[in-house]
């Protein structure tokens, strides 16, 4: 089951150096260093890079996994409200230096978040925002919502250069 999980979490880089869109959100950052590679002819040695820093990582996870869980588990469960707070405006910090090039896209985005994490917040037991929709109840994965808007950017930004080149997007 491990080695299923490491390979599909790993095999999202493919789509991520080759096609700009991260398989998965492990490969969200595999873009922004494989992909100016594979611009430049160096595909291959990107995703060779990849796959074996992949398999590194993951095995510095699983040794500090075994090590650190549980002294991890006796300080997060003293958590409260406050602590959550401040990990998610971590994340979110994080998220926006890394994320643009620009500072106020990134602050934008930050802000984006942030409302999402209220929102998503239930202090009662009646559904907000769900339009009657079962299946919205327990809201969206965040990761999910993330990549795919930056999917659809990039499928967007390539049927628009290809248009502006006369050329198809698809062979039909």
């Amino acid at each position: 089951m491990i080695s299923l999980y490491v390979g599909s979490m790993s095999g999202g880089l493919i789509s991520a150096i080759l096609l700009k869109i991260p398989g998965t959100p492990a490969a969200m950052a595999t873009t922004l260093d494989g992909v100016p590679m594979a611009e430049k002819g160096q595909a291959g040695r990107a995703l060779g890079i990849g796959i074996v820093f992949s398999f590194i990582g993951g095995l510095v996870s699983i040794v500090m996994l075994v090590i650190m869980a549980p002294l991890l588990a006796k300080v997060t469960l003293q958590f409260s409200y406050y602590e959550y707070f401040a990990v998610g405006i971590f994340a979110l910090t994080i998220i926006s230096a890394v994320g643009s090039k620009s500072v106020l896209k990134s602050l934008i985005g930050a802000v984006l978040g942030f409302l999402s994490l209220l929102w998503a917040w239930v202090l009662s037991a009646l559904p907000r925002y769900t339009f009657g929709v079962r299946d919205l109840r327990g809201g969206f994965n965040i990761l999910t919502v993330m990549i795919g808007f930056y999917a659809v950017t990039q499928l967007l930004h390539a049927g628009g250069k290809a248009g502006r080149e006369g050329g198809r997007t698809l062979p039909i």
